[in-house]
């Protein structure tokens, strides 16, 4: 999406609904070190991103 809109790309991945680290269930943790094998770094908060609100806004 960031390459779309920027024509820049990026490495850097934040995985949708991480709102915390004790968010991610251990199949997310696997694709999170997966995803740093091909080179992503991902990034994760301690802060909830609200992303979760905007899944219910999204139209179908």
């Amino acid at each position: 999406m960031l390459a779309g809109a920027t024509g820049q790309a990026t490495t850097l991945l934040r995985p949708p609904y991480s709102s915390t680290p004790d968010a991610l269930s251990n199949n997310d943790w696997r694709a999170a070190q997966h995803t740093g094998e091909l080179g992503y770094l991902a990034a994760l908060s301690t802060q909830d991103g609200l992303d979760w609100q905007s899944r219910a806004r999204s139209p179908a």
